[in-house]
C-alpha cells in the first residue's frame, strides 16, 4: 500500500525478514546517491508490518513517481 503524504510517500509492507534486509539496503543506497530524500524505516511491534517513508522538498513526488515506475501511486 502506498500512502501519500506532504512532502513524500509512506510504503506499508508485510512483515517479512527478507523484504527488510532489501529495504535497509536500498535506503543506504539511496543516501549514497541522493542525499536530499529524507527517510524514515519502521518496524511495527507484533510483526504486524514495515513502513518505508521517503520525503523532501520541491518536486520529490514526481521524481519518485518517475524512479519508481512499477509502483501504483494513489494519484496515478
Amino acid at each position: 500500500q502506498v500512502e501519500e503524504m506532504a512532502h513524500g510517500y509512506a510504503f506499508h509492507f508485510e512483515d517479512d525478514q527478507l523484504l527488510l534486509r532489501s529495504l535497509l539496503a536500498y535506503v543506504v543506497a539511496e543516501r549514497s546517491c541522493c542525499p536530499f530524500f529524507e527517510q524514515q524505516v519502521t518496524i511495527k511491534p507484533n510483526g504486524t508490518g514495515i513502513i518505508w517513508q521517503i520525503s523532501g522538498q520541491g518536486e520529490i513526488k514526481g521524481f519518485l513517481r518517475q524512479t519508481l515506475e512499477q509502483v501504483e501511486f494513489p494519484d496515478r
